[in-house]
């Protein structure tokens, strides 16, 4: 108890102090900003001082011990984000987040013009915001709490059980599905996924067993759909989804595995599989749509309203690294049963290949991509990480399922995208991307998007 009480009075301290800096940054001049981040850094020194100062109060007779021989003191340290642990490691405290901002350039839009409902204009968002909270008590007990700010939606929330084989998690986390997917917006190659994970449902509550071995991984449960604030319930009259994520409950399940692996993950080949299935309620609309590879464009492709008993989706994934250039690819195919008897399919496909200029490779970890550490990171004499990747996809919704008078009537959409990132080091990068797409393989529209990103 003595452990956790210390944590919580750092956890707490520290966030105090930070929210006092930023509501006095608000109304200072910029020369006095770095000022405030000098004294948030006193402040944490300070309250590790204090605990320090406590703890080594001892008689003169030798009697008290060491801070740092004693297990129940800890430490606030910078590892990629914020952190705080006790010096026997049993908890941990980790803050961080990210911001995306975004610029989108439409081309000429005649083409598509007659067959997109909305208009297409240039413009500008924060695609992310996020800020979140995890760590673990007790060694075994892991818990992480993370909410993007500008969406106001709710990202993971959960905790369960750390082990490496059979580690073990309860509420709104990432299904078991998708290559892409499982890998953080963070560290995809380009600015927005491919087409066809539309089919991926990626974050919903429920339970989760999961495990990894160096060549091998697994992860299985079930999970109810939920709304943006983790929310599920089968409620006709709440706001139209996507998915159908309000309309029951699926059974997902992956394993992936790295017939090859060498030089500590330059080279490796993963392949993996996952399958999604669940009963749907068909009272409650289910719809796929999805953009061209552009957050800020209009919806092009939709199958309609779906009124579903139930679904199976598949996902097919393989990825190549050989040093700086590396493959990925994903073929997602669909079987639906609807109300009335019919029995529509859909499916989709992506395939990119990416090449470091400047030397790195990307980063694998327990059947996902991650963070890539950069050479010689700008600002401190050197160019940064320079990738260049190309990417095609396909999505196919069929037409055969569509009501008459959808305000949709696209059924297949085809993207070109080519994509340049430049990574000033680990925890910033540019992102420039150039997408070509075509709508029923006749109208076209080229799109130009710009992201910086940042970690912390």
């Amino acid at each position: 108890m003595r452990k956790v009480v210390n944590l919580v009075v750092a956890v707490f301290a520290v966030l105090a102090f930070a929210g006092s800096a930023w509501a006095q940054g608000n109304a200072q001049a910029a020369p006095e900003k770095q000022s405030l981040r000098e004294g948030a850094q006193e402040a944490a020194e300070a309250v590790v001082a204090d605990r320090v100062d406590a703890e080594l109060a001892a008689p003169e007779d030798g009697s008290g011990q060491d801070e740092e021989k004693d297990p129940s003191g800890f430490r606030v340290f910078w590892s990629d984000g914020l952190r705080m642990e006790t010096n026997d490691g049993k908890f941990q405290v980790r803050m961080g987040g990210r911001i995306q901002y975004d610029w989108t350039f439409f081309g000429d839009a005649s083409e598509v013009d007659p067959y997109v409902p909305g208009p297409i204009e240039d413009g500008t968002e924060f695609r992310r915001a996020q800020i979140f909270i995890s760590g673990y008590v007790y060694e075994k007990i892991e818990f992480k709490a993370q909410w993007d700010i500008a969406n106001n939606i709710v990202k993971d929330l959960y905790f369960g059980y750390r082990h490496p084989h059979f580690g073990v998690r309860f509420g709104h986390t990432k299904e078991p599905f998708g290559l892409e997917e499982l890998t953080s917006d963070k560290y995809i190659t380009f600015i927005e996924r491919g087409l066809p994970t539309i089919f991926d449902s990626s974050r919903n509550s429920g339970f989760l067993l999961h495990g990894n071995w160096d060549k091998f991984g697994y992860g299985v449960g079930v999970f109810r759909d939920t709304d943006s604030s983790g929310r599920g319930q089968n409620i006709p009259t709440l706001p139209d989804t996507d998915i159908g994520r309000l309309s029951g409950y699926n059974f997902t399940g992956r394993v992936y595995g790295l017939p090859i692996k060498s030089d500590d993950g330059r080279r490796l080949l993963h392949l993996g599989f996952a399958i999604r299935r669940g009963p749907r309620e068909p009272s409650i609309s289910t719809r796929f749509r999805q953009r061209p590879e552009a957050h800020l464009a209009p919806y092009f492709i939709s199958t309609g309203n779906l009124a579903l008993e139930n679904s199976t989706i598949a996902s097919i994934e393989g990825a190549l690294v050989y040093d700086s250039f590396s493959l990925q690819g994903e073929y997602k195919p669909s079987w639906m049963k609807t109300e009335d008897g019919s029995n529509p399919g859909y499916m989709g496909w992506y395939l990119y290949g990416s090449y470091w200029i400047t030397g790195e490779h990307r980063a694998y970890r327990n059947g996902a991509f991650r963070r890539v550490s950069v050479n010689r990171p700008f600002l401190e004499g050197g160019p940064g990480g320079w990738e260049v990747g190309a990417r095609y996809s396909m999505l196919d919704l069929g037409s055969d399922t569509k009501p008459l008078g959808s305000a949709i009537p696209g059924n297949r959409l085809d993207d070109i995208t080519i994509g340049v990132n430049w990574h000033w080091n680990k925890m910033t990068r540019m992102m420039f991307n150039v997408i070509h797409a075509k709508l029923d393989q006749e109208a076209t529209i080229w799109t130009f998007s710009w992201r910086g990103q940042v970690e912390f």
